[in-house]
């Protein structure tokens, strides 16, 4: 798996499944408020009324995940 999408009903199971995709080089986007905490890469929020997102440098890296400049610099959060 490259990509997973934990929905916010399963935002529990996000630490069972960062365990689970520890060694591989996958991107864990979430939509839950704190999730970077908890080993997401990217976090989807609202602010003003617009979806955004927020992106964890460090958890990027645990998964061997290059993230472009771009993509860090239109993120309203950077960790």
């Amino acid at each position: 798996c490259h990509v997973i999408y934990i929905a916010p009903d399963k935002s529990s199971d996000l630490g069972e499944i960062v365990k689970k995709f520890k060694t591989s080089s996958t991107l864990i986007i979430t939509e839950s408020t704190g999730m970077l905490k908890s080993g997401s890469v990217m976090n989807f929020v609202i602010v003003n009324n617009s979806p955004r997102y927020e992106i964890s440098k460090s958890n990027a890296a645990k998964y061997k995940l290059v993230i472009t400049s771009t993509a860090l610099n239109m993120a309203v959060n950077v960790e």
